[in-house]
């Protein structure tokens, strides 16, 4: 089988094959995979406010406030806190069925 290494995942060939994380769960975080697929969470991508409007400054530096916590939020979220946070789920509810992350 050869293996092929492709960002966050590993392309294993043959009629076996498929995809496997290239990194432990806890290593990759959802800002990286939204990175990866070219995802953006950019609420002002090309946004220059008007310098003469403080209310276009203000919304500007809200926005701009926002995004860099919600940025950090999804880089300190791991695939693996996912995976613990279903299993806590499942386990309050009492499922055992499998799920997809």
């Amino acid at each position: 089988m050869e293996m092929r290494r492709a960002g966050l995942v590993i392309s294993v060939r043959g009629s076996q094959g498929g995809y496997q994380l290239a990194k432990l769960p806890a290593q990759i975080s959802l800002g990286q995979i939204l990175e990866s697929v070219g995802e953006t969470i950019e609420p002002l991508s090309r946004y220059s406010p008007d310098s003469n409007q403080a209310e276009d400054w203000v919304t500007y530096s809200i926005w701009r406030r926002l995004h860099k916590k919600l940025s950090e939020a999804l880089y300190n979220i791991s695939l693996e806190d996912l995976y613990y946070d279903v299993r806590s789920w499942q386990a309050v509810v009492g499922e055992e069925a499998s799920f997809v992350i």
